[in-house]
């Protein structure tokens, strides 16, 4: 039994590396989805793009989703996937609006210095909402699915940290961009 224990414990790391490749894949492809379905839509106007959100209404946004995006560890990724998919879809939709509205350089200029962070921040509770059922996948014919999905549990919390951490910076890099924007 401890051998078991021992190799689902290794186990979680061979999952790892597809929640590493999977979760950007997914949202990838939703951003795509999104950016095709609004490109060269004229909903918007040639005004700049402006916001006025402070820190903490900026992390009140982003770490719901994040939390969504770490929900997998719950639903054997499903709800990880599909949140994925949605907001793959949202960041790209949202994004063609404003490249129609007011160009694609100045657009991708207006978050450059934040997007960054935030979606990697996103992209990591994603992985570790997906990395106890990629545990489950990757495991060796002698581990319980319970004991490797069990073993995934935490370094998956490690990750959840990691991306709150990185939502932080970037919200802090985001409302002093908006700050220093506002006249």
């Amino acid at each position: 039994m401890t051998d078991t224990v021992v190799a689902g414990a290794a186990t979680w790391r061979r999952g790892l590396g597809r929640a590493l490749v999977a979760a950007p894949v997914v949202a990838l492809a939703g951003a795509a989805l999104g950016y095709v379905s609004l490109r060269g839509s004229h909903g918007g106007t040639a005004a700049a793009i402006t916001s006025s959100a402070t820190f903490g209404e900026i992390l009140a946004r982003n770490v719901p989703a994040a939390l969504l995006l770490f929900s997998g560890v719950a639903t054997a990724a499903s709800s990880t996937v599909v949140a994925l998919l949605l907001l793959g879809g949202y960041v790209g939709a949202t994004f063609a609006t404003a490249a129609t509205a007011v160009g694609t350089a100045s657009a991708f200029g207006s978050i450059a210095s934040y997007a960054p962070i935030e979606l990697a921040g996103l992209v990591v509770a994603a992985v570790g909402g997906l990395l106890p059922a990629a545990a489950v996948a990757a495991r060796p014919e002698p581990v319980r699915r319970r004991d490797a999905y069990a073993a995934a549990l935490p370094p998956s919390l490690g990750l959840l940290l990691l991306s709150i951490a990185l939502l932080v910076v970037a919200a802090a890099v985001e409302a002093l961009v908006i700050h220093g924007r506002t006249p």
